[in-house]
């Protein structure tokens, strides 16, 4: 599976997760301040496992 995204994509979170691998990490941009942060994959998937 081809993991290369383009530089901006706006995706649900679900979907990016699914097209990713567990080593990777990816930024996640504030639309409400200058503020970006690594997020690690791994974390995010740990995440989803408590959405109902």
């Amino acid at each position: 599976m081809d993991e290369r995204l383009p530089d901006h994509v706006m995706m649900r979170v679900p979907d990016l997760l699914d097209r990713l691998s567990e080593d990777r990490e990816l930024v996640f941009l504030s639309s409400s301040a200058p503020v970006a942060q690594l997020v690690p994959v791994s974390e995010l998937r740990v995440s989803r496992a408590g959405w109902a």
